[in-house]
């Protein structure tokens, strides 16, 4: 399913953080993700918990 509009995750592969912006809101999430498709999943599970339907 496509992501809404104004949705974003985004990996940052030095840090291995995600950032997700989502419904207005930015937030980094607490946690380190060795792997990108860890972390998009990471991003996306987090949207998920908060209302997306993907």
């Amino acid at each position: 399913m496509p992501y809404e509009q104004g949705m974003n995750v985004q990996y940052d592969k030095i840090a291995q953080t995600v950032t997700v912006h989502f419904r207005g809101e930015k937030v980094t999430l607490p946690s380190k993700y060795p792997t990108m498709e860890a972390g998009m999943k990471a991003g996306e599970d987090y949207c998920r918990k908060h209302g997306w339907q993907g």
